[in-house]
């Protein structure tokens, strides 16, 4: 009974290793799994209306060095660069730092009407080690 058991538990290690390394090999893609959405606040800065956004990764691995196209964003609320540094038409997100697997990150800001972010571009890294 003990040695089926141990049996069992190697043939799950196993298969959690492939998938794991399945998950590495590029099956994470920031089209599918670093989603962006915003919604308001509800409250207003400078009488300008509060928007939150939010970068959201659905998956096992990091998503970092996310950029995002923001060409004419204009805020009445003051942005920490840490947060999102604007260069040109392009917004850096996070000090370029991962958004950790499976948790989301978020910033705000406050305009008249909520400003159309996408992501231009962002780098997946992934481990087995953890």
């Amino acid at each position: 009974m003990a040695s089926s058991r141990s049996c069992f538990a190697l043939i799950v290690t196993v298969l959690l290793v492939i998938n794991l390394q399945g998950m590495t090999q590029g099956q994470c893609d920031e089209k599918k799994d670093l989603k962006l959405s915003q919604i308001g606040m509800g409250d207003d800065v400078k009488g300008k209306p509060r928007w939150k956004v939010t970068l959201t990764n659905g998956c096992a691995c990091t998503f970092s060095q996310i950029v995002l196209s923001c060409r004419g964003l204009e805020t009445a609320e003051k942005i920490n660069p840490f947060v999102l540094s604007k260069s040109g038409g392009d917004c850096v997100v996070n000090d370029d730092q991962a958004v950790a697997p499976f948790s989301s990150f978020s910033f705000t800001y406050a305009w008249d009407n909520p400003f159309p972010f996408k992501i231009k571009s962002s780098h997946v890294g992934c481990s087995i080690d953890g």
